[in-house]
């Protein structure tokens, strides 16, 4: 195994590409309560669904149409002309705190409560191999994201603010960078903190990635909520409005796609396989991956082999094994016991397991049920 696959360097695209507006936008509200019905004209920005928990943004239309299906899982925006326009929400009119934080929901924003805090860490750092846009945003969309920087400053007023990244060419205003080495998984948001505090639970300390303060910075500039999205695909980086259909922008970018191959969202550690192609890009979507069929052996239900690869390349310290073996059998308080809790989510066990046992989705799993209202970003940070 090449020492280089989990690098977190790579040669950016010359530009942030934008995808043309499909006719049929697919909005994935799986878990959200619905405020709108079928047949249902609605505008840009009008608030289409609320998730159950407080810290997840509301589901916003991304186009101006007519609601052209719905079900538990999608809904279908037929495209039309902008008629008129939703009212503007300007941020930097509300008070720190719980106005802020409710407009930020209102926009579709997921980043739960700001509070304030003495230190405030910015992640940097492409997120996972073959994924460069946070590098490629602080490249070339470096104002949107000091205008989103400044809001959170104003709401967080730290005393000391830090740009994590694989490089010391990046800069943000007020922000000191510090240089992490660029490989997985020091990207997630558990190492960056421990890299920048030296700390694995820091004190008064809040962290933001560069594509959420992009997304803060979009919503800041236009008052309108988070309609669009930007990721990686086969090595270059797009801009999309949420909800297109992935066929759509397979096609423009000219990647093909095959029976049997499948399509993972959100990076090849951590990422989640779509069952459809017509699935629309979600908002805090930051890669799409075409992983051709037989490319690597299927996962299956085996049975542990006790090799220990995995904990041997568990950045937490963890046994992975044992916490997978009590979630597979519905133990989870004994997962829990074993440092269910600790797991960053990495994706590495699974990785290295030759086994090829599904250890990641127990976990997940496992997490899941004791904890069904909450996420798995670490204590302060803001995804």
């Amino acid at each position: 195994m090449k020492s280089n696959v989990f690098s977190l360097r790579a040669e950016l695209a010359d530009s942030i590409v934008d995808v043309p507006v499909s006719n049929s936008l697919h909005v994935f509200i799986g878990g959200y309560e619905m405020l709108v019905k079928k047949g249902a004209k609605v505008q840009r920005g009008q608030a289409l669904a609320v998730h159950p928990r407080p810290d997840v943004g509301l589901a916003n239309a991304p186009v101006s149409g007519k609601v052209s299906s719905l079900d538990f899982a999608y809904l279908s925006i037929k495209a039309g002309k902008d008629g008129d326009p939703v009212e503007p929400i300007d941020l930097e009119s509300l008070a720190p705190g719980e106005e802020l934080n409710q407009g930020l929901h209102d926009l579709g924003i997921s980043v739960g409560r700001i509070r304030e805090a003495e230190t405030l860490v910015i992640n940097g750092l492409n997120p996972q191999p073959s994924v460069t846009i946070a590098e490629q945003l602080l490249r070339d969309e470096a104002e949107t994201i000091s205008l989103g920087l400044s809001l959170v400053r104003k709401a967080i007023n730290p005393k000391r603010c830090v740009l994590a990244a694989g490089t010391g060419s990046y800069r943000l205003e007020g922000c000191t960078t510090q240089v992490v080495k660029p490989v997985y998984p020091n990207s997630l948001p558990p190492m960056v903190l421990k890299a920048v505090t030296g700390k694995e639970v820091p004190e008064s300390t809040v962290g933001f990635s560069v594509h959420k303060l992009w997304q803060i910075g979009h919503v800041l500039r236009t008052g309108r909520a988070i309609d669009e999205t930007v990721f990686t695909l086969n090595g270059g980086n797009y801009r999309a409005r949420i909800g297109t259909p992935l066929v759509d922008i397979l096609d423009f970018a000219n990647v093909e796609i095959h029976p049997g191959d499948r399509l993972v969202l959100s990076g090849p550690m951590t990422g989640y396989s779509v069952f459809n192609v017509e699935h629309g890009i979600e908002k805090n979507v930051f890669s799409v991956n075409v992983v051709p069929k037989n490319a690597y052996p299927p996962m299956e239900d085996r049975p542990c082999i006790n090799c220990g690869e995995c904990v041997l390349h568990c950045p937490a310290r963890l046994q992975p094994n044992l916490i997978a073996r009590y979630a597979e059998y519905g133990m989870f308080e004994r997962a829990r016991e074993c440092g269910l809790d600790a797991c960053m989510e990495c994706g590495l066990c699974s990785y290295w397991c030759p086994a090829l046992r599904p250890m990641q989705h127990y976990i997940g799993f496992a997490k899941q049920q004791l904890h069904p209202q909450s996420g798995n970003a670490p204590t302060g940070w803001m995804h």
